[in-house]
């Protein structure tokens, strides 16, 4: 475990390649798919299948909260990098083109066998058994509309799993492809550049009717409005939940047992070395050498010498061999470097070591010993945990009861006149879906429900800023596209835009020939539409385009 340590960066690509293909695997869980749709703006196409750019939203805030609960503030770094959003819209497209093979190949799933994946769901089950009443309070709660929505995400994703058994069983990569990717994926080339302007194209005409009005319809979705709401709304906050768990001492000492492995604190043991590699063990002089030094260091320890000015003067990299902090492997074989080292006491350490990288020795800067606290010391926190536990149970549980009641009452108003005073409903102005001030515009998933839900229904339980709501659809205006006559100057602008773009590009269509192949050429032709020339720092083909 120790020395290996040092060899680390030989596997790296390795595992990195592991990390791809696990990454892959799941590919359909984390992110989800879509299918054949009929919008005109998307992030891209497969086939007769898109991926619209709400898809591209969706996977690329999954993308980004999966990695901040994995990695913190550390995840930041990886979102800031630029080829980021290219990997979302990369692994989007890689689910698309793994769903249209599963079509290829006819790969069945039938209905026992999704009815299976979903029966032993751990999330569903009430005492490990599964409860429908749970799946579809659950199903509700997340923001499903029906079962059948959930249950056909599901048949996707085992389709894409019986894919990859037979992948996983078939594929083999030859040398001669692995080296033509690594040359295709590494090979960097420059590029020179010119912009050409459209403002010297701009044109003051006036479309006539029937041009203007073909342009319209072509380009409709343009000026479409968007969805506008107005909302009545309740909240709920464990702060004004009122609830005290009994919590006896026979169950906290149960959580004790049933948990002993969260109190025992483990075996640590900080580390220190002295080392030379022998770089050629068939040369005997140099494996000699090196020993002797390590026998002359091991001598002047025994003699008092300080552990960090020995190491400085015998180690390879002339530090003081500080290692760190390593855990103990309770219950686990140990290997023989490990089982002489963990037998050192603090302050001990041992005698000269030999092993493939070389000669060692190893001191013990600091040594504890796996303690499993006691009960008494632990019994105020596993209470404290215990309530809290219980607390969040119950908070869930009157919630559900109070949202059942709703539900059941047909929305919040309705349900308030049975019920008057029950609790307070405040509302809202009417909310565009694309104001960026609007509330909702800080949670995708909130935005989501409530766009999704028609006029006087209420949403799912929504948890947002510290508090749980249920939201009533008061009033809604659904999208809808505009007449001519009310958007006929902003599609007159767009049309003379329209038309400088096309006049710029017919202009330069007619200077650039196959003939203009050479640097000259490109200079000259810069020059005709009076256009600075820039060069793009090298790139490869898998990179994000520079500038």
């Amino acid at each position: 475990m120790l020395t290996s340590m040092r060899k680390h960066s030989k596997f790296l690509n390795v595992f990195l390649w592991l990390v791809i293909v696990a990454f892959l695997a799941t590919i359909f869980v984390v992110w989800g798919v879509g299918g054949k749709q009929s919008e005109t703006n998307y992030a891209a196409r497969v086939d007769d299948q898109i991926i619209t750019y709400n898809d591209y939203r969706n996977a690329y805030d999954n993308r980004v909260n999966e990695l901040r609960a994995n990695f913190g503030e550390q995840a930041d770094q990886i979102i800031k990098d630029s080829s980021f959003s290219g990997a979302v819209l990369e692994s989007l497209v890689n689910t698309r083109l793994l769903l249209l093979e599963a079509d290829r190949l006819k790969i069945p799933v039938s209905d026992a066998e999704v009815a299976e994946y979903i029966t032993k769901e751990p999330t569903f089950m009430t005492d490990g058994v599964f409860d429908a009443d749970r799946y579809q309070e659950i199903l509700r709660y997340v923001g499903y509309r029906s079962p059948a929505a959930y249950e056909s995400e599901v048949k996707n994703q085992v389709r894409l799993r019986k894919l990859q058994q037979l992948l996983d069983g078939s594929m083999s990569i030859s040398d001669d492809e692995i080296k033509r990717e690594y040359i295709y994926a590494n090979t960097r080339i420059s590029a020179s550049y010119f912009s050409v302007n459209d403002s010297a194209y701009k044109t003051d005409a006036v479309p006539g009717d029937v041009e203007l009005s073909e342009y319209f319809t072509k380009n409709q979705e343009k000026y479409r409005q968007p969805s506008k709401i107005k909302l009545k709304y309740t909240s709920f906050s464990m702060d004004n939940f009122t609830y005290t768990p009994e919590i006896t001492e026979q169950a906290v000492r149960e959580r004790y047992t049933a948990n002993i492995a969260n109190y025992t604190e483990p075996e640590l043991l900080t580390l220190s070395h002295i080392s030379e590699a022998v770089t050629n063990w068939d040369n005997a002089t140099e494996v000699k050498k090196v020993s002797d030094r390590m026998d002359k260091a091991l001598a002047e320890l025994k003699k008092g010498a300080k552990f960090s000015d020995v190491a400085k003067i015998y180690n390879d990299d002339k530090t003081d061999g500080f290692i760190g902090q390593i855990r103990g492997r309770s219950g686990e074989e140990m290997t023989p470097l490990e089982q002489q080292v963990f037998a050192l006491k603090s302050g001990g350490y041992t005698d000269v070591i030999k092993d493939d990288y070389g000669f060692h020795i190893y001191k013990a800067d600091d040594h504890t010993y796996e303690k499993v606290r006691a009960f008494d010391e632990v019994e105020n926190e596993i209470r404290t945990a215990m309530e809290a536990d219980a607390r969040k149970t119950a908070f869930r549980n009157h919630l559900y009861s109070i949202y059942r009641d709703v539900l059941a009452a047909g929305n919040l108003t309705a349900y308030l006149v049975k019920n008057p005073g029950a609790f307070e409903v405040h509302e809202t102005g009417v909310l565009s879906e694309d104001d960026p001030q609007a509330f909702f515009q800080t949670d995708k998933d909130l935005k989501d429900n409530l766009f999704s839900v028609g006029k006087t229904e209420i949403t799912p339980l929504i948890d947002f800023m510290g508090s749980t709501y249920i939201y009533e659809i008061e009033d809604r205006e659904n999208s809808k596209i505009p007449s001519l006559d009310e958007v006929r100057s902003a599609v007159t602008a767009d049309w003379r835009a329209d038309a400088a773009f096309n006049a710029a590009l017919a202009d330069v269509n007619t200077k650039v020939t196959v003939d203009t192949a050479s640097a000259e050429d490109f200079n000259k032709l810069a020059g005709q539409f009076k256009a600075q020339i820039k060069t793009i720092p090298a790139f490869r083909r898998n990179d994000v385009l520079p500038d």
